[in-house]
């Protein structure tokens, strides 16, 4: 929740884009959403690693879908390297 000058902004965290979690989310009134970009992984308690890099193709669905709702993209969380947050072998 974000305060802003006409109140506070209530965000939700989405995983998925379909047009039916959309128009759900947008009828309760939300118009900020964050995501991570993917189901959990069986490998990693994150998100799906295949779709990292991010590019403004892959982003630009999402964002496409977002508008045709009248929504926004608060935050886009990267996902998908334990390794690295956790300085394990492998992390390079």
């Amino acid at each position: 929740m974000t305060d802003t000058p006409n109140g506070p902004k209530i965000g939700i965290s989405i995983s998925n884009f379909h047009d039916s979690t959309l128009r759900r989310v947008r009828q309760l009134g939300i118009t900020t959403v964050h995501s991570s970009g993917g189901i959990p992984s069986p490998n990693t308690n994150f998100g799906l690693e295949k779709h990292l890099p991010w590019t403004e193709k892959t982003l630009g669905f999402d964002l496409k879908a977002l508008n045709a709702h009248g929504m926004r993209m608060g935050a886009k969380m990267i996902t998908g390297f334990p390794n690295a947050i956790y300085g394990r072998p492998g992390r390079d």
